[in-house]
């Protein structure tokens, strides 16, 4: 029987020849491509160490001799990096700051109309209608002027002040026919302590009715109803010389006869409730027939003819405000309801203390003229505050901006752009694109600031002006080390 032997280790390996061919071919093509890849790498390398690319270093440049500070590059330099330059401006005038508030009237123009006494209203004021030219009582809305009647009241107290007055007049008449008839007997026949005594009781009776007077006075009695309380009591003497001595009537002064007793009887213990000062009348809290005291308002009245702005102001602007003259302390005022309506002029003249611990805002109070009487209580408004620039302020880009620690510099260049001059200037504000410098700076406090003018119309790098300043910085560093350099070959040269 035969045996059939197992196929050899060797024979199981046997690979193809055309896949041998294949893995030779794709072997030699990696090596080539390493072998072009490395070469390439070399070359590149050594062509960038012996070639610079162009804008990828700061070009040399020297610094000027003649001009300090100044940086002299060549115009192939100044192109490889890209320089540009532009003019000083003028600083545009500040973005307004816009406030919103309301009107609200101030208290000095707001007055409480009180009755000195308690009594009862007999009558209301009137006025004209402007509609229908009727006259009818006053309301609310009405104008009314300074001094005018408001109401009158009937008040006990102010019958028996006049009452009192009356009895003052009839005592100075009774005690001056006596002083007058002591004086009149010669030789002793009176005592002089009794024409003494009638002396005191006379000027005792001055001095009580200039105070009577005086009294009715501040309770708003007018002249001419002090004049008819005179009259009344020189109408109540001559009553009473009459009732005694019937043949005196003829002698009685016309001023004693008065024409209507039942008019003044009726109005004897009336009081005239009259406006303080001029304005509207904002509430009437009565009606004929009420009985009032002295701690109800009859009537308020208000002056429209200035309002009181009352706005808020966050907190990072109120130095905006602070930092305004008193003369500069201006604003126009819209309502935000007519937002159409041309602004209002007015001022603003206090600034709050006390921040809302809510929006972080104060109050900045002022005043709006308001004659014609269109503007309201309460209505909001739209506040716009110009704030003027300071005086020498220029702006230039943020980009030609240069930071050394503390201190800000710009290249300054001409219009050829031959020379770079390095000046340190003095920032008043600094935004993202654009920047206010101060045209005339002063010299920092510590002393070691010494910034420089820059004037309008000067053109100053915007672009390259960090590289300008880091070559700068190494030219600036590296010439001592030149001169010690120049000096020892000098030296060396001049040895035999």
């Amino acid at each position: 029987m035969a045996t059939i032997s197992a196929p050899s280790a060797g024979a199981a390996r046997t690979v193809p020849a055309w896949r041998r061919g294949l893995q030779t071919a794709i072997n030699w093509i990696v090596l080539a491509v390493i072998v072009v890849g490395v070469g390439y790498f070399l070359r590149a390398r050594a062509h960038q160490q012996v070639t610079p690319v162009a804008g990828a270093d700061v070009p040399a440049a020297t610094l000027s001799e003649n001009l300090p500070d100044t940086l002299m590059l060549a115009p192939e330099t100044v192109e490889a990096m890209h320089v540009q330059a532009v003019q000083v401006r003028q600083a545009p005038p500040n973005t307004p700051l816009k406030l919103y508030g309301s009107l609200y009237l101030e208290g000095s123009r707001l007055v409480h109309v009180q009755t000195r006494f308690p009594g009862m209203v007999v009558e209301v004021g009137d006025t004209q209608d402007a509609s229908d030219n009727q006259i009818r009582p006053l309301k609310p809305g009405d104008k009314v002027s300074k001094g005018e009647v408001l109401a009158k009241l009937w008040s006990k107290e102010v019958g028996e002040k006049k009452t009192e007055l009356v009895t003052a007049i009839s005592d100075l008449h009774l005690h001056e026919a006596a002083l007058k008839r002591y004086q009149s007997l010669a030789g002793g026949a009176v005592p002089t302590k009794t024409v003494q005594e009638a002396e005191n009781a006379y000027r005792e009776d001055k001095i009580r009715i200039e105070s009577l007077k005086r009294t009715l006075r501040s309770w708003q009695i007018q002249e001419d109803e002090l004049a008819s309380i005179e009259a009344e009591a020189r109408r109540v003497i001559a009553e009473s010389l009459i009732h005694n001595n019937p043949s005196q009537q003829r002698q009685l002064p016309p001023s004693a006869t008065v024409t209507d007793k039942l008019t003044l009887d009726r109005t004897w213990a009336e009081l005239d409730i009259v406006a303080p000062m001029s304005g509207v009348i904002m509430e009437k809290n009565f009606t004929v027939g009420d009985i009032v005291d002295t701690s109800r308002d009859m009537f308020k009245i208000a002056d429209l003819s200035r309002l009181g702005v009352m706005a808020n102001v966050y907190e990072e602007d109120l130095p905006k405000l602070v930092a305004l003259k008193p003369e500069e302390r201006r604003w126009e005022v819209e309502l935000l309801a007519e937002p159409g309506l041309k602004p209002r002029q007015g001022r603003f003249e206090s600034i709050g203390n006390v921040l809302d611990p809510m929006q972080h805002t104060a109050i900045v109070k002022g005043w709006l003229d308001n004659p014609d009487a269109q503007l309201r209580v309460g209505q909001f408004v739209t506040v716009t505050v110009e704030l003027p620039n300071r005086a020498g302020l220029v702006m230039v880009p943020t980009s030609s901006l240069v930071d050394d620690g503390s201190r800000t510099y710009v290249f300054v260049t001409d219009r050829k752009r031959s020379h770079f001059t390095r000046r340190e200037v003095k920032i008043s504000r600094r935004g993202a694109v654009m920047a206010q410098l101060e045209s005339q700076p002063q010299a920092g406090a510590s002393g070691e600031s010494h910034p420089q003018a820059i004037e309008l119309g000067e053109f100053v790098v915007t672009s390259g002006a960090v590289e300008l300043a880091g070559q700068y910085h190494i030219l600036e560093t590296q010439r001592p080390a030149v001169a010690i350099e120049t000096s020892g070959g000098a030296e060396a040269g001049s040895r035999p």
